[in-house]
Formats: structure tokens, C-alpha cells, sequence
């Protein structure tokens, strides 16, 4: 795997052989010292502007899925200014260089109007990819919850492991609660509100408590009434967590 700096250096490298090869056809083929001489020159800089616009990107270390932030029919909004703005520019330098007396003043504010204009989608991009890792990242907040009773619960099962509920009584009925909770924990939606937070405490501190029971060396399941009830609670709770929809 190269190196970020080795990769960063070799982009840098390729952008600038490929402006000096642009600016380079432009002073070759375009006429400076004739009455078209302006034109020339804000062709020059039009095409050196609009290279920077599409090929800068390659310099940025952004996430692909930044650029496509706000993705619509699997367009970012980066690349549909883009593509408008590319347009607006080649059609700009197609009347600039085949008129035989083009109005620069007008082709020039229209230029700068679709500049703003991608400026703007730039902008508009950048606040879209934060609000976009804002709202991740407050999921993965609101999810880690509940992850973590489902990762508690299957620890509870692997606790109730060695139980064996063939032996009937309080054995097999902790056994069954203790699969019916993991159970619940699997199809729990996160809700990020204090009273879903509370019940969450609730459950994970049940579930710490038969998790510990069930693990004591002298703890075989016979007379687990207690383990039973707290087993019973903890559904209970879950079953009111459960009731809770964003």
C-alpha cells in the first residue's frame, strides 16, 4: 500500500503537468498580439479555471461520499454544479473564439454568475456532508445502547449455558426467560429519550445481576426463584422499552 504523502505528491504532480500542458497549447494556438488579444486571454484563464474546477478535487484527501454528499439520483451535489458549470464555460469559450467580435463584458458576467453559482453548491456540499456525520454519529450514539444490552444478553446466554432445562422446575423456566430476553434485546429499536435511557439502566443492571448469579461456581438452577423474578422483571422492562417508537 503506498503511502498517503507518496499518493498526495504524485496527484500534485500530475495536476501541474497537466495545467503546464494546457497553459502551454493556449499560448501556442491562441492569438495574443492581434485585435483579438482579449479574448485570448479570457480564454486562457476561463480554460485554467474551469481545469482547476474539475481536477483540485484530486488534490483534497475527501472521502468520495463527501463529494457525493446529499446524493440525489446518485449525484452529489459537488458534481451536479459541476457538470452546469463545465457547460456553461464551454459554451462561454465557444463564443468567445468564434465570433468575430464577442461581447466579453456579458460572456465575462456570465462566467462570474455560474462561478457563484458553484461556489454556492460548494458551500451547500460542505454543510450537507457535516449534517450528514452529525446525524451518524448521533445514531451510532443512540444505537450503542442497545448494542451493548444485546452484546450483555448474549453473555447472559452463555452464562445460562450449562443449565439443563430438561430438569424441569426453576431451571427450564430461567433457561427459557433467559433466550426470551435475548430474544426481545435482537428486535429492540433505538430511542434516544431519557425515559428509554432509564429503562436501558434498568435492564442492563438485571441483566449484570443474572449474569453474575447464574456465573457463581455454586449455582445450579434448583432453587432459582429469585433468579426467575428478576429473569421476569427484566421482560417486563424490555417489554415497555420495546413500546417506545421514535
Amino acid at each position: 500500500m503506498s503511502h498517503p504523502n507518496h499518493s498526495l505528491a504524485l496527484r500534485v504532480i500530475l495536476f501541474v503537468i497537466g495545467l503546464a500542458i494546457l497553459v502551454t497549447a493556449m499560448f501556442l494556438l491562441l492569438p495574443y498580439r492581434t485585435i483579438n488579444g482579449s479574448a485570448a486571454l479570457f480564454t486562457t484563464v476561463d480554460a485554467i479555471v474551469l481545469y482547476a474546477v474539475i481536477f483540485a478535487p484530486l488534490l483534497m484527501d475527501w472521502d468520495r461520499d463527501a463529494l457525493a454528499a446529499g446524493k440525489v439520483a446518485s449525484m452529489g451535489i459537488v458534481w451536479r454544479a459541476i457538470v452546469p458549470y463545465t457547460v456553461v464555460t464551454l459554451m462561454v469559450l465557444y463564443y468567445t473564439n468564434s465570433m468575430p467580435y464577442p461581447p466579453l463584458k456579458l460572456l465575462v458576467v456570465v462566467q462570474l454568475v455560474a462561478a457563484f453559482g458553484l461556489a454556492i453548491a460548494l458551500y451547500l456540499a460542505r454543510e450537507t456532508e457535516a449534517h450528514i456525520s452529525d446525524v451518524a454519529h448521533e445514531e451510532l450514539a443512540v444505537r450503542s445502547s442497545v448494542t451493548r444490552l444485546r452484546t450483555m444478553a448474549d453473555q447472559l446466554v452463555t452464562a445460562a449455558a450449562y443449565l439443563d432445562p430438561q430438569e424441569g422446575g426453576t431451571a427450564k423456566e430461567l433457561v427459557t426467560l433467559v433466550d426470551r430476553i435475548a430474544e426481545e434485546l435482537r428486535y429492540t429499536t433505538p430511542v434516544h429519550t431519557e425515559e428509554a435511557l432509564a429503562l436501558e439502566r434498568h435492564i442492563a443492571t438485571n441483566i449484570d445481576e443474572l449474569t453474575a448469579r447464574l456465573g457463581a461456581y455454586d449455582f445450579d438452577g434448583t432453587h432459582a426463584e429469585y433468579e426467575v423474578a428478576l429473569a421476569r422483571d427484566t421482560l417486563v422492562v424490555i417489554d415497555q422499552r420495546r413500546r417506545m417508537l421514535n
